[in-house]
């Protein structure tokens, strides 16, 4: 039976990269584009509220095209996380698995005002955290016919650690996060995998991550894979 594998935010070069070698190996890619909860042919709802999907404008025996529309995705957002995650899991028939990219990008200092502080930590770090609080859930909930479910979470900092003290902070705390899931879900009913990426390569980082939604269900590393763009012990997943 054909995967389905999220992939999220679909706005980063990565995420992009990843989602089309997901295609490549056969998957079908449910893409979660960050915006303000307007779905395909839908209406726009409020902050954080479920939109409306449109799946019945086509039959669910017309072929699709090579690249699904993307769902919209409100990142701090727990709702829009639930929302999304139904979303891709109806139109998709489940979600296998998730490739969730973080990365620093630019920040603040302290100086500025509290709620764009405020609202770097939520898009960056509680964003994360909701999701994979949801694909997670939906991965225990799954029937033990289609495997365990894999979450991906990738900490993209390609070699260059964040500078600005909200970023930093963001990031710090979805690196966190992610190492502390990596290592309670040993006896979890799905896969966590965490991967810091330090290669400013996307593409070859992308090919490493397809490895990974190969690599056999009994394999769980438990800890941080290191990527660098180098052939060592640590890059073999």
């Amino acid at each position: 039976m054909k995967k389905t594998t999220l992939v999220a935010p679909y706005d980063d070069p990565l995420a992009r990269a990843a989602a089309g070698e997901a295609r490549a190996l056969g998957r079908t890619v449910a893409a979660l584009l960050p915006g303000t909860g307007e779905s395909r042919g839908g209406k726009k709802g409020r902050r954080g509220e479920p939109s409306e999907a449109g799946d019945a404008e086509a039959p669910a025996e017309s072929p699709r095209p090579a690249e699904d529309p993307p769902i919209l995705w409100n990142p701090p957002s727990f709702v829009s996380a639930r929302s999304a995650v139904l979303e891709a899991s109806v139109r998709f028939g489940s979600v296998d698995e998730a490739i969730l990219v973080a990365s620093p990008g630019t920040g603040t200092g302290l100086a500025a005002k509290p709620a764009e502080i405020e609202r770097i930590l939520q898009d960056r770090a509680l964003s994360f955290l909701w999701l994979a609080r949801e694909l997670l859930t939906h991965f225990a909930a799954r029937g033990s016919g289609g495997g365990p479910g894999r979450l991906v979470i990738v900490l993209a900092d390609r070699g260059q650690p964040p500078r600005d003290p909200a970023a930093a902070a963001a990031f710090g705390a979805v690196s966190a996060f992610a190492a502390a899931l990596a290592e309670s879900a040993p006896d979890a009913p799905y896969d966590v995998w965490a991967v810091q990426d330090s290669c400013p390569q996307d593409d070859l980082a992308a090919q490493y991550l397809s490895r990974i939604l190969q690599a056999p269900p009994e394999r769980r590393p438990g800890r941080i894979l290191r990527f660098t763009g180098k052939s060592t012990l640590f890059n073999r997943p």
